[in-house]
């Protein structure tokens, strides 16, 4: 499967300056400093006719990658919508697994970072679950790089071209 990634640049979302990445036409934050990578995560929910969104800074990547380095965060927010109390919980999971060679349609990238991720997302009404999924990711990392290959529920998604833009 073909995933279109477009940097556009430093952006600023959440009180915080960060990269605008657009992915198959839809706009990501990414923040990094020398303890994380983080992705503003913005969570939808239709509830009675009305549209709820959710969103914070989750961490992503806790940084320096070493192999057996785990981590998790955890958004938690609430909304009252027409008296009801709606509340979205997104649990996030890491582990950085092992260090391996990679090869894509882009080349060979050897010393790839393996990391394992978990999303656990759950929506509750008046306390009550409402509706829950996971979502089980794997990504490789290259040195100098970044994200060349990820599995994502089973999909699979790979760096086609490395290009530099100017």
């Amino acid at each position: 499967m073909t995933v279109l990634l477009v940097s556009f640049g430093k952006a600023t979302k959440g009180q915080r300056e960060c990269v605008l990445i657009e992915r198959n036409y839809a706009p990501e934050y990414w923040y990094e400093n020398s303890a994380e990578l983080a992705r503003y995560e913005i969570e939808h929910y239709d509830f009675q006719g009305q549209r709820i969104e959710f969103n914070r800074w989750l961490r992503y990547l806790e940084l320096p990658l070493l192999v057996g380095n785990s981590w998790s965060d955890t958004l938690d927010a609430v909304e009252v919508v027409s008296g009801e109390r709606v509340e979205r919980r997104v649990v996030s999971y890491g582990k950085a697994e092992a260090i391996e060679t990679v090869k894509v349609q882009a080349g060979t990238f050897r010393e790839c970072y393996k990391v394992s991720l978990v999303r656990e997302r759950e929506t509750f009404v008046n306390f009550a679950l409402r509706e829950c999924d996971t979502i089980r990711t794997c990504e490789w990392y290259a040195p100098d790089v970044g994200l060349v290959k990820f599995v994502e529920n089973g999909e699979e998604y790979s760096l086609v071209r490395l290009a530099l833009l100017q």
